[in-house]
């Protein structure tokens, strides 16, 4: 069964002019213990890694609107 998404910090892949989203977390937390592993990678690919905190995207739990249809 599905559940709400919360999605606070989107990180990026920083390659020259333009910017790819390359992960979502919904924590700091998760995010700090993901981090040197994704700079790490970003790194040995010639790029680096950028995020942007504090979204607060909130995605509902879609099952829960679709069983209120049924």
């Amino acid at each position: 069964m599905a559940e709400e998404i919360v999605i606070n910090i989107i990180a990026y892949d920083e390659e020259n002019a333009g910017a790819t989203q390359i992960a979502t977390f919904a924590s700091e937390e998760i995010y700090q213990q993901c981090w040197p592993a994704l700079e790490k990678y970003l790194k040995k690919k010639g790029s680096e890694l950028s995020e942007s905190a504090e979204r607060n995207i909130i995605i509902p739990d879609v099952d829960k609107y679709e069983r209120a249809f049924d």
